[in-house]
Parts: C-alpha cells; structure tokens; sequence
C-alpha cells in the first residue's frame, strides 16, 4: 500500500501494478470530502497522476477497480 496523501476523503492508496501509478480510493462521505451523488455512487476511484475518476456504488467495487486505472483513466488507456 502507498502512503495516504492529503486529500479529502481519501482512504486508501496504492500503485497499480498494471501503470506503476498511485491510485486512490476517496469516501465521498468522508470529513471535508466533496459530496456526490447517491445515484452515482459514494465511492471515488481516482488515478492521482491523471485526474482520471470512476464513482462506485460499494467500497468493494471501488477497490476491484483500483487495479487497472487503464480501464477507466482516460490517459492510462493504452492506445488505440
């Protein structure tokens, strides 16, 4: 697992082996933490070198995605 930087709401962090890249899991909840939607989830999957996000409804599913960023990071994406 990597460090937690200092964002609001997030809550773990850790580098895809897929991209070498730091990606975060954010409560949207969370203290100080921006509020999404219900309907699109309250889980936050962000690729923290890109900026690329995917909402989850579940924790569980946000840490499935956390593993490849390319499938959901518009720059981690590989080419096509």
């Amino acid at each position: 697992m990597t460090a937690l930087p200092d964002i609001a709401g997030c809550v773990e962090a850790r580098t895809a082996r897929s991209t070498g890249l730091p990606v975060l899991l954010i409560d949207l909840r969370g203290e100080g933490a921006w509020a999404g939607t219900e309907e699109e989830g309250r889980w936050l999957t962000l690729c923290d070198t890109h900026g690329g996000l995917l909402q989850h409804s579940t924790r569980q599913d946000a840490r499935g995605w956390m593993a490849a960023p390319e499938d959901w990071c518009p720059e981690c994406m590989p080419a096509q």
